[in-house]
């Protein structure tokens, strides 16, 4: 017969609870602990640290993050995580991002009491948790921002789903509530915006009597306006209605008609995540063939039957299938929100709903073992708990890689051979470790994919000058700024430094540095300071001193621990007679040199 859906019943018993919360925050501690050292990481959080830093408004400043994208939640963690840095390093600012998990531990945990029956809440939070799937949105700084998102979420469903809330007057206040942490969630991150068809899904599957009822829709259409007032929001800017394929390069057809590939590829990531982490991969059009894609459309088509046709049967797995589904649905380039191709830090919200489907199948094997030990039931029952636990200590090696730049995108390249970022990101990394050729050998590869990327322009351009071959450098890098339309602010950088470098010509040079801080339209990056460094330091030679010191000050203030800048504005202050100044800025010069290894 089919079973109906739990109902809330007595709480488990507190201490058993408390100890339980206590084991699970205990494990991942110890997984984070393994990174707490980690430094900030050159993809997208060193990008922010300058947004912010460089900011003279606090709507710029807060309100939208350096992609232009409205995350107020997600700047205030870096705004905090920077004054975290500047007082004690790298440990509290770690500190701050395990907190943000330990938060979000407790209102998932809370939901799924509300949710499960019995003591498989824990069993629940600690499989989400504890997954090596979540690991990034911890250790990279720049995805703690989904962790925020997903303890608000959680925390605006626990409102939501609250059998306690009787009368109408109780209802509509936690409604409130309920609205309040869905603007939080979607001002963290905009992948929140699944929550809406999430928070149908549990009256759905778990309350369908509810949407026989005229004030549950109006309670809905409550809700939506937080959706909409999101979308405006989001709008001021112009990203509101952003499909992706930017990363991608790929027509519109092209990344929708991938999506079922994309969604089953995370899927499979959070169960077989062994060997297989991964920051994020390339992906373009025909590195999939058309008979897999519609593999991979057939077999999401079924997991999308499942969720609907398994409801009476079984209502929480049915639901947690469901949830995993629109949870992942605004991550997998079929709705207009900028992801893609791939992230497991994009499985944060959706993975809830994993940890369901998983605890509801261990829930009834428990049941049918109390029934009989029966030793097939056994022995699935105890392979799929290894099978978790062997899952946990994945994460412990994921955590850890995030030491190092180059552990991370060579565990990513070993996942990912055919991901052409992942590929120009590391050969970044080899250049700057002096591995020249394997830095060449891999802008190879990914040029033999998609010949138009810029980065692989510049690191051969590099190569170029590091061999002497300067008319080399030259040509490439003027390549890469035609491919750009003049536009790239490390080309226009790069020319003005080898025309100073080998032409001696100080004037053009400086024409190419301006053109470089003129086109660095989202703010300052490393190629904008490097390139205004060099211009300031032409300003002092001419002897426009008080014009070099403003744009080195601009840079002290973007970029406190660059301690060339901060001899640079030594000089600058001693040669104008303000010799305190010099004198600060020089014992920060010796004080940076004295901590580099």
């Amino acid at each position: 017969m089919p079973e109906n859906p739990p109902t809330p019943q007595q709480p488990p018993h507190r201490r058993i609870q408390l100890w339980g919360m206590l084991a699970i925050a205990l494990c991942y501690i110890a997984i984070h602990l393994q990174s707490v050292r980690a430094p900030f990481f050159p993809l997208d959080d060193i990008q922010e640290l300058y947004h912010i830093r460089s900011r003279n408004s606090w709507i710029d400043m807060i309100f939208f993050d350096f992609y232009g994208f409205f995350r107020p939640v997600k700047n205030l963690l870096f705004i905090a995580f920077d004054a975290l840095y500047r007082s004690g390093g790298m440990v509290p600012v770690h500190a701050l991002a395990i907190s943000v998990g330990l938060f979000s531990l407790i209102m998932v945990n809370m939901l799924f009491r509300r949710l499960l029956d019995s003591h498989w809440c824990l069993a629940a939070s600690a499989i989400w948790l504890l997954a090596p799937t979540m690991v990034s949105s911890t250790a990279w700084l720049s995805a703690v921002n989904l962790q925020m998102m997903t303890g608000f979420a959680a925390a605006s469903l626990i409102f939501y789903y609250d059998p306690g809330a009787q009368n109408g007057e109780q209802q509509w206040r936690r409604l409130g509530l309920c609205w309040i942490f869905t603007m939080l969630a979607l001002t963290s991150y905009e992948g929140a915006i699944s929550l809406a068809p999430i928070l149908f899904a549990i009256d759905f599957y778990l309350r369908p009597e509810r949407l026989r009822n005229k004030r549950v829709w109006i309670q809905y259409a409550v809700l939506a306006s937080a959706f909409v007032l999101y979308m405006i929001l989001r709008d001021i800017r112009g990203t509101a209605w952003e499909l992706q394929g930017s990363f991608t390069n790929m027509a519109r057809d092209s990344v929708i008609v991938s999506s079922p590939y994309f969604t089953l590829l995370h899927l499979s990531d959070w169960l077989w995540p062994f060997g297989r982490q991964a920051l994020f991969g390339g992906y373009y059009w025909g590195q999939v063939s058309i008979a897999y894609l519609t593999l991979y459309a057939v077999l999401l088509w079924g997991l999308i039957a499942f969720a609907l046709f398994a409801r009476k049967r079984y209502p929480i797995q049915a639901l947690g299938m469901a949830w995993f589904l629109l949870g992942f649905l605004p991550m997998s380039n079929i709705l207009g929100f900028r992801n893609g191709p791939w992230g497991d830090y994009y499985m944060v919200l959706a993975s809830m709903g994993l940890a369901l489907l998983f605890v509801d199948i261990l829930r009834r094997l428990a049941a049918m073992l109390e029934q009989n030990r029966n030793k097939i039931v056994l022995a699935v029952f105890a392979l799929l708990i290894g099978w978790r636990i062997a899952a946990t200590i994945e994460s412990f090696a994921w955590s850890a890689a995030w030491n190092s730049t180059r552990q991370v995108y060579e565990n990513s390249y070993k996942t990912f051979p055919e991901a052409f970022d992942i590929m120009l990101e590391l050969a970044k990394v080899y250049f700057e470790q002096g591995e020249y050729r394997k830095a060449e050998e891999l802008v190879k590869q990914a040029h033999q994919i998609d010949p138009k990327r810029l980065n692989g322009h510049a690191i051969k351009a590099l190569i170029a000058q590091r061999e002497n071959r300067i008319e080399d450098a030259k040509k490439i890098t003027k390549e890469l700024l035609e491919i750009s339309d003049e536009e790239d602010v490390w080309a226009n950088y790069f020319l003005g430094h080898l025309t100073e470098e080998y032409d001696h010509d100080k004037k053009r040079a400086a024409q190419y540095y301006r053109k470089a801080l003129d086109v660095s339209i989202a703010g300052w990056n490393q190629d904008a300071l490097l390139a205004a460094n060099a211009l300031a330091i032409l300003l002092a030679q001419e002897g426009n001193t008080g014009k070099a010191i403003q744009l080195w000050e601009q840079l002290v203030r973007v970029d406190p621990e660059d301690s060339y800048v901060h001899y640079n504005l030594a000089m600058a202050y001693r040669d104008t007679g303000q010799n305190e100044l010099a004198q600060q800025h020089f014992a920060e010069y010796q004080r940076l040199q004295r901590q580099k290894p």
